[in-house]
């Protein structure tokens, strides 16, 4: 028997310990067959390893490509083997969802697509609470500044769970947003306002094949669902992705979405389009 490491794409977390597979595999019978899944694996890193992910979010929307172009890094560390807490900036450690452009460091200016220069930057931690058979579960929460000006600060509740066989995994990730400030920022105070800061809740589900030991394959359905005027401002998207584990420590992802195919607001479909690149390194 030897050993190897499924990799995955994730939600919200990946690298070595946080979200990858150890497996049992057969090298008479070949990859894949008799794979046990170890239950030594948990949703968050082990005690006083880091996990550094920097993604770059490049908008590719009709009339809209290259605006914006941003650069969202996240920051993990492993306070405790059941408790991992996070500087994020991007959209995947934020709500989990693959195909978001503008968060972090945003490059090409207000008139290129940026609400900001910089913005949405949270602290997130991530609790390790259920671990049975194929299944494992932690809760998700944290304070996010979604934007400085206004200075809206909001309050993630949420949880991350994942069901395992095999070489394949589904997992769900469900996080609440609740504003604390500025919940309706008034337009007429010399900003510029492109949301609220009320309640939503941010839906990913993401399937995951390991089509080898190194390569992993993703489809993601995200729904977003804002508690007021549901009906007028719900959205439905769709990406897919894959990650390559290039050693233990380097992982390279890759996820092409469209953030808005479905849902009430005008101008969903196909038009709305985002392309990530995400490179990952395990200290």
């Amino acid at each position: 028997m030897r050993s190897v490491a499924i990799p995955v794409v994730l939600g919200v977390l990946v690298g070595p310990g946080l979200g990858t597979v150890s497996a049992q595999t057969d090298k008479d019978t070949g990859a894949g067959a008799g794979v046990e899944v170890s239950e030594e694996r948990q949703m968050t890193l082990p005690e006083g390893r880091a996990f550094v992910q920097v993604f770059a979010e490049i908008s590719l929307s009709t009339d809209l490509a290259l605006k914006p172009i941003s650069i969202a890094p996240d920051l993990w560390y492993g306070l405790s083997d059941v408790l991992t807490i996070g500087l994020v900036h991007s959209a995947r450690g934020a709500t989990g969802f693959f195909s978001v452009a503008g968060d972090g460091l945003c490059l090409t200016g207000s008139d290129n697509g940026c609400p900001d220069v910089y913005h949405n930057i949270g602290l997130d931690a991530r609790y390790h609470f259920y671990r049975s058979g194929g299944m494992t579960v932690a809760a998700d929460g944290g304070l996010f500044a979604r934007s400085f000006d206004p200075f809206q600060l909001a309050l993630k509740v949420g949880a991350t769970g994942r069901w395992q066989s095999g070489e394949l995994a589904v997992e769900l990730a469900p996080s609440i947003f609740a504003g604390l400030t500025e919940r309706e920022p008034d337009a007429g105070a010399g900003v510029t306002v492109t949301t609220t800061n009320k309640e939503a809740l941010f839906l990913p589900a993401t399937a995951i094949y390991a089509l080898m030991p190194k390569l992993g394959l993703a489809g993601q359905v995200a729904l977003t669902v804002p508690f007021e005027e549901t009906g007028d401002t719900w959205l439905l998207g769709l990406s897919i992705g894959a990650q390559y584990m290039v050693n233990e420590q380097i992982s390279a992802d890759l996820a092409f979405g469209l953030p808005a195919l479905a849902g009430g607001p005008d101008g969903t479909g196909a038009d709305a389009r985002v392309l990530t690149l995400g490179v990952g390194y395990a200290l």
